[in-house]
């Protein structure tokens, strides 16, 4: 597969990543997904709960598709993209683990689940090497 196809394929999972967590967005602000979708979590018995359902999944909607515009040198500079990518995937996990019900169906959380964990291991232990992307480096 070549450079560009791979920058591709990852820009594209980023984005669609991003654009997926509109599902705990949604929830937060009360709208149901599905019948189960709710913004109430075991760990915030509160009315804080779903301020904390919103910010936790809205840092992350505008976060991975930061670090996906960041990642082709859009918009964001590229420099930018790990440490968005590392924020992001932090704050998705910590909703999906605080907001389980938040998203729709248990396809989307281990999906969600799977890229930020890919996120964070190749950001953190393999580095994404630039020279795998970046032809500049």
């Amino acid at each position: 597969m070549s450079p560009n196809s791979t920058r591709f394929i990852v820009f594209l999972v980023l984005l669609l990543h991003g654009i997926g967590h509109y599902m705990g967005v949604v929830s937060a602000m009360g709208m149901k997904l599905s019948r189960s979708s709710s913004y109430q979590s075991w760990a915030f018995k509160d009315q804080h709960a779903r301020i904390l359902c919103f910010i936790f999944f809205l840092v992350p909607f505008f976060g991975f598709i930061g670090t996906a515009l960041s990642f082709q040198d859009w918009v964001l500079p590229q420099y930018l993209w790990t440490n968005l990518g590392l924020i992001s995937a932090i704050m998705s996990m910590l909703g999906i683990l605080f907001f389980w019900d938040a998203l729709a169906m248990l396809f989307n959380k281990v999906g969600a689940i799977m890229v930020n964990m890919f996120t964070f291991i190749t950001i953190v232990w393999i580095h994404w090497p630039a020279e795998l992307f970046f032809e500049e480096c």
